[in-house]
């Protein structure tokens, strides 16, 4: 669900608005998606994608729909080749965007939204030591703030839980 969640936010965020009345080098743009480290969040939302994708198994699959592979079953004849096609379906299905979709997408969007000068700026600062310094803590400062969260989330998903509790238990009192 979480990476259904970034998932959504990256394409909103990569939805590109009107085109800009100035024309921008689409090499400038590109520059500056890999000053920001792009590739390294294209790779962290494909592994995501593949471990999430991955958590639910063939094996738990059939456990809640036993014909979900036509009767095929684990410890039968056919199993591994099923085991088989179900990894590579997995990896399969987190193929797309591509690398080249992903930055080319990010790339365009900020082609749209900065001006030439502004790309120009931009590539200047993030090319100084204190550019990469904060290219380099982007991804463990959004790391730190999605364990924030889910920690914080956690304890309050006790207290929302035994609030429903009561609520349900208050409605079938009233009965």
């Amino acid at each position: 669900m979480r990476l259904r969640l970034i998932l959504l936010a990256a394409l909103a965020l990569l939805a590109a608005p009107a085109a800009r009345p100035d024309d921008v080098p689409p090499d400038l743009a590109v520059r500056f998606v890999e000053l920001l480290g792009y590739d390294q969040e294209f790779a962290h939302f494909r592994d995501a994608c593949v471990a999430a994708r991955g958590s639910v198994t063939p094996e738990s699959l059939v456990d809640a729909h036993p014909e979900y592979f036509g009767g095929i079953r684990p410890g039968t004849p056919k199993w591994p080749k099923v085991a088989g096609a179900y990894r590579d379906f997995v990896v399969d299905s987190c193929s797309r965007p591509t690398r080249e979709e992903f930055l080319g997408s990010l790339a365009e969007y900020y082609s749209h939204v900065l001006t030439e000068p502004q790309l120009r700026a931009a590539i200047a600062f993030y090319g100084t030591p204190t550019g990469k310094a904060l290219v380099g803590a982007r991804e463990p400062s959004a790391e730190a703030v999605r364990d924030a969260w889910t920690g914080t989330n956690s304890l309050h998903l006790a207290e929302a839980t035994a609030a429903l509790e009561q609520r349900i238990a208050v409605l079938l009192e009233s009965q």
